[in-house]
This record gives structure tokens, C-alpha cells and sequence, in this order.
């Protein structure tokens, strides 16, 4: 028994070895394969270029390849800034890339001042090119209830904007939309379909249907002008990693004593709740160390910390989210043709009208699946309600917990799992988790009261997670999934991260449903469709609001191909 047991914990300990090395393998191929690769390029199509307060900027964002425009498969996230004229933050956003989109929504909060601002998007990698580092339109936004609004009236605009509708490799989109009709009724269903579909391939696109108005600064770009006018910049450093696995978080662990390395350090990263997110990754010579996120989570919370004995010797760091060199032209100030007024003050109205009933209006988010936690399903899981209650985890491990043991020397306790065989118990410590916090200080758990735990979860043996192996594990999960810790110290650091976009399916009414028919309806953007199958009919209703309409389908084609195609309606 003993021989056999010493050889399945040396064959566990080679397979994970293995698993390692090739991960580290696959990484840096991975790495040569970026480096010497053509960079990346963004493009956002959004659904205005102006706003009055209280509207919602929908885009989607494509990352695109910068030599032939296909879906980049470098980067996995992307990232999404609203910034006011002198490049003061307004909105952040990131967001998880699907074959090289992703989307989002930013809603326009009525603290904004009217003036122009600047959206820009850009990924880690895009960072580090000589130039075209981030994508940028201007944005207008005015606040109609601020009393300095009234002072940006002045004579009509002279605007005039060329659009090439031809591409780098002088293809032409010559594709249609084509419906039944161009006339419609208020609140009447209106159905969408591509012609000429030889003509457009499957890809990434988005759709946009809103009502053409004089608020309007100038012609939006779209993707044909973004592909003429875009350069393949070339990268010129590579000081901001490519997040081509998922989300970096990254920091620095330093010492207080000089006798102490910072190489080969471990930390763990904990993003607690349900379905809670565990890591543990070694430290470069520098001291430096990198976490992949590449799961969906949903708590901006988050605790790293070192990983040693002596713990307390160290100092951590996270790098916080970089300032980024906006060097793109300098924002006039604003100024509105006195026939947009009108227009202004008739979104102005709806957007409150919309916002009054936004209980009956809400967009659904699309549930993120439960995933299995790192250690299913070789845990054993206790779940309390199935045993006779004891006050203290102490006392649970006595009387429920039969693999489970604690010990103690003075006052300072140690918490472990016993083997099956207690001569080859392996002399590590346990790996201890609530809500998946790691606790290094048994002490903490031992007078821990049960009342607010749901389960308790164990697993017997060598445990390999990571560079680090445990004699077992105990996971403990908590009622609400909230468990705060209260230990502190220059070794453990608790911040929070901007949560990714969540998926979407954006409100639209179902006339036919007599439940909707006695809820006004102001709707100026009709149709917001991100991610959009070109096979599919877009369908959708009109609103209570007169007047001419645009539905504009952009994109690429999974070949690089840009399209933009646009068609208009009447409500009458």
C-alpha cells in the first residue's frame, strides 16, 4: 500500500510538471508567434455621434488584424473611454472580444456638461504601435437643463465630409436592404432582410436604427472610410503585454529584508462569491508577477497576496490601470446650429419620457452558466444542513469533518486532512479557502461561526494547484458568499477591477403582446443589434415618434472585407 501510494503521488506530481512545462511551453510559442506578428487595429461603430443627456451610446468594437482587417487573434479584451475635451475620464468600460467584437452601452448621465468629447477604444497590444495606438471619433453631448447650453447657440455650421465608399482593395459593397415598404405606422412591425447575400459573407457586424434629426455634427465615418484611411503601424516595444489568454492582472513583490529573494515567489489571487475564481502564479527575477483572468466573473473585489512563511517580509504591489497618451487633435469647442435646437428639445423630452418607465424597459443580461470550481469534482462536500449544527468550525471539524484535523501549540493552530495512509502524508500545509479567499493563518477559521456556512468541501492527499502542491485542501463556502477576511499587511493587497461588459439581448417591444400597448413608447433608437447574422431578418417595432428613420449595417466580413450598407424609412 505504501509503495503504491508513493508512486501515484510521484506520478500526480510529473503529470502536473508536465502540464506545466507545456503551458509554459505553448506560452512562449505563443509569444514569438505575437511578436513577429502584423499589430492590431480598432474599430468602433456606434449608434450616434450625438447625444443630449440622458440617451444611452451603444457600440460595438471590432479587432481587427491591421494588414488585412480579419478578426485579430491576438487579443481577448478590449478597452472602451469616454474622455471630456482636456482628457478627463468620464467612462471606462472593457470588455471580452469573440472573435475579435465585443460591445457595450454607455449611458449619458445628466452630471455632463455639454461639449465635445472623445471615444476612443484600444487593446494592451495596440498600446505599444508607433502610432494609431487606440481608435478615436469625437462624441458630441449637450445638456439641455444646464443653463450654459443656452450660450453654445451661434450661427449654422459649415460642415461638409467626404465619404470614399470604396475600400483598400477597391472592392465596392453594392449590396441592399431591401423591405416590403418605406412608409409605416406608429407602433407597426418592420422586417429587414440583405439583398445581394453572394456579395456579403458571414462575419462581424453590427446594426443601428435611429431617427435622423438636425442634432446631428457631422456624417459618421464608417468601416469602407476606416479602412481606407487606416495605416498598418507597426509595434514598436512590447512594454504592455497582449491579454490573448484573457485579462492580465499583474503587480510586484518586493522585500524589507535584502536577504530574501523576490524569485520564484508565490501569490494568489482571489475573486470571491458563488462561483468564486482561485490562482496562484510564481514570481519572475524581478518580482514581478502576471494572472490571466479567463473565466467571466462578476465581483469587482478582488485579494492578492504573498504566498510564504514569511509572509510579513514582503511588500505587494498591482499595477493600476495605465494612463494612456491621448495625442489625437485638439476638440473645438461647441457650437450648435440654431436648427438642431428643435431637435434637441424633442430627444430632450423623450429621453425623460423613456427614462420615467425604464422598470418596464430594462435590457436583459444574459446569465453567465455556472462553471465547476477548480477542484471538482475530486472534493467531498459536507453540506451542513445535512448534519447537527455546531457552533464553531472547531467544533465541526470534531464531530463532522472526520478527515479534517486541527492542532495547536501556543495559541497558534494549524488546520490539515489526513491521508489514507498516514506514513505518506506529504509535509505541506493544507490549502485553506473560504468563498475562495486563501487563509494563511489557521487562527482565523478555528472560532469561525457556523451559522452563516452553506458547505464545506475536502479533498485527501497530494494536492497540486499550480506551481504549489497542499497535503488536501478545506473549502469552506458561506451562505451569502461574502466572506470578508480581516487580516492586513504590507503582504496582501485588496482592490477592484472595472467588471467586464455583460452579454446582452437590448430592450425592444413586442406590439403584439397586449401588456406593452399602454406604455408610452418615445423611442428615437429603434434597433440596437450587436453581433448581428447577416441570415437572420432584422425585425423590429416602430415607436410613437414621426418622422424619417436610418438602419445602418456595419462591419467586416470574415475575409476583411468592410461593409456599410444604409436605407431609410418614414413614420408617419
Amino acid at each position: 500500500m505504501d509503495r503504491l501510494k508513493q508512486l501515484s503521488l510521484l506520478l500526480i506530481i510529473l503529470i502536473n510538471s508536465t502540464l506545466l512545462y507545456a503551458q509554459k511551453s505553448n506560452t512562449s510559442t505563443i509569444e514569438k508567434n505575437i511578436k513577429i506578428s502584423t499589430s492590431e487595429t480598432i474599430y468602433v461603430h456606434s449608434n450616434n455621434d450625438a447625444f443630449v443627456t440622458g440617451e444611452t451610446l451603444y457600440y460595438q468594437l471590432y479587432c481587427l488584424n491591421s494588414e488585412n482587417f480579419k478578426p485579430s487573434e491576438i487579443s481577448k479584451i478590449a478597452h472602451i473611454k469616454l474622455l471630456t475635451s482636456d482628457d478627463k475620464v468620464v467612462a471606462e468600460q472593457k470588455m471580452a472580444l469573440k472573435n475579435g467584437t465585443g460591445y457595450g452601452d454607455i449611458f449619458i448621465p445628466s452630471s455632463l456638461n455639454s461639449g465635445n468629447y472623445k471615444l476612443i477604444g484600444y487593446t494592451n497590444w495596440t498600446l505599444n504601435k508607433r502610432k494609431d495606438k487606440y481608435f478615436t471619433k469625437n462624441i458630441t453631448i449637450v445638456n439641455p437643463f444646464q443653463e450654459e447650453s443656452k450660450n453654445i447657440i451661434s450661427k449654422p455650421l459649415e460642415t461638409t465630409t467626404t465619404i470614399v465608399n470604396q475600400s483598400k482593395n477597391n472592392k465596392t459593397t453594392t449590396s441592399t436592404i431591401i423591405t416590403s415598404k418605406k412608409n409605416y405606422s406608429q407602433r407597426e412591425l418592420v422586417s429587414y432582410k440583405l439583398n445581394s447575400l453572394s456579395q456579403i459573407t458571414d462575419g462581424n457586424y453590427s446594426v443601428s436604427v435611429n431617427k435622423i434629426d438636425a442634432f446631428t455634427t457631422q456624417k459618421q465615418d464608417n468601416s469602407i472610410t476606416f479602412s481606407n484611411l487606416n495605416t498598418n503601424s507597426e509595434i514598436i516595444y512590447t512594454s504592455f503585454l497582449p491579454e490573448f489568454r484573457g485579462e492580465i492582472i499583474s503587480g510586484t513583490v518586493t522585500t524589507k529584508n535584502n536577504q530574501n529573494t523576490v524569485n520564484e515567489i508565490s501569490v494568489g489571487l482571489s475573486i470571491p462569491g458563488e462561483d468564486f475564481l482561485f490562482k496562484i502564479v510564481k514570481t519572475n527575477s524581478l518580482g514581478k508577477f502576471f494572472f490571466t483572468i479567463d473565466k467571466e466573473y462578476t465581483n469587482p473585489n478582488f485579494t492578492i497576496q504573498v504566498i510564504n512563511p514569511n509572509r510579513k517580509e514582503y511588500e505587494i504591489s498591482i499595477n493600476t490601470n495605465k494612463n494612456i497618451e491621448i495625442n489625437s487633435a485638439t476638440t473645438t469647442s461647441l457650437s450648435l446650429d440654431k436648427s438642431m435646437i428643435q431637435s434637441i428639445k424633442e430627444r430632450a423630452i423623450a429621453t425623460q419620457i423613456e427614462n420615467a418607465y425604464f422598470n418596464n424597459k430594462k435590457d436583459s443580461i444574459v446569465k453567465i452558466s455556472n462553471s465547476k470550481l477548480f477542484y471538482n469534482p475530486i472534493e467531498k462536500d459536507y453540506i451542513l444542513d445535512d448534519y447537527n449544527r455546531f457552533p464553531t468550525f472547531k467544533e465541526t471539524i470534531t464531530e463532522v469533518l472526520k478527515e479534517v484535523y486541527y492542532t495547536e501549540n501556543e495559541n497558534q493552530y494549524k488546520i490539515g486532512v489526513r491521508d489514507f495512509d498516514k506514513k505518506t502524508e506529504i509535509e505541506a500545509p493544507t490549502l485553506l479557502l473560504i468563498d475562495g479567499l486563501l487563509i494563511q493563518d489557521a487562527n482565523e477559521l478555528i472560532d469561525l461561526k457556523m451559522d452563516s456556512i452553506y458547505k464545506i468541501s475536502t479533498i485527501k492527499g497530494g494536492y497540486y494547484y499550480g506551481p504549489n502542491i497542499y497535503n488536501g485542501m478545506v473549502s469552506i463556502i458561506s451562505k451569502n458568499h461574502d466572506y470578508d477576511s480581516k487580516l492586513s499587511g504590507s503582504f496582501i493587497v485588496k482592490s477592484n477591477q472595472i467588471l467586464t461588459n455583460s452579454k446582452k439581448e437590448y430592450y425592444s417591444p413586442d406590439y403584439s403582446k397586449q401588456s406593452n400597448t399602454r406604455i408610452p413608447d418615445y423611442r428615437h433608437q429603434l434597433l440596437w443589434l450587436p453581433e448581428y447574422d447577416i441570415n437572420k431578418t432584422i425585425s423590429f417595432y416602430t415607436s410613437d415618434v414621426k418622422g424619417t428613420f436610418e438602419i445602418i449595417i456595419e462591419g467586416f466580413t470574415k475575409d476583411g472585407e468592410p461593409v456599410s450598407i444604409s436605407d431609410t424609412f418614414e413614420v408617419n
